[in-house]
């Protein structure tokens, strides 16, 4: 992970996720990115300079109805929400104007993937492929 943020590869990531705004395919997969990279704390402070939490807040946003976006994108929010002051920061908002919005808008987004790992797991079982 450190890696490839020294590589350069946050700011490949960010740039991929606003260059290809209407493909759900992009968009799921870097969102995936972010929230591997954001394990790192080092790796959180960079996403949020680099304008990833924007850019997640954009595909989630874009995307509502793709469960593996939606999936992704809230992991990588929650991972990025142990440093809360770098998303307040990025949110341009005061630090506890920015707890309390991070934690509405986690929380609001995270429910429609909630709502779909459910339908997904039921239509696993019902497949036969959960034991």
């Amino acid at each position: 992970q450190v890696k490839i943020a020294a590589a350069g590869g946050i700011a490949a990531v960010v740039g991929a996720l606003n260059a290809h705004r209407a493909a759900a395919a992009v968009q799921k997969e870097g969102c995936g990115a972010l929230w591997n990279l954001a394990v790192n704390a080092e790796n959180k402070v960079k996403i949020a300079d680099a304008g990833g939490i924007g850019a997640i807040l954009s595909a989630l946003a874009a995307h509502p109805a793709a469960e593996g976006v939606q999936k992704n994108g809230c992991g990588a929010l929650r991972n990025l929400a142990a440093n809360i002051d770098a998303v307040a920061a990025a949110l341009g908002a005061t630090v506890e104007e920015g707890r309390r919005r991070d934690r509405d808008e986690i929380s609001r987004l995270c429910q429609a993937t909630a709502a779909g790992a459910d339908r997904e797991a039921a239509a696993q079982a019902e497949l036969g492929w959960l034991p």
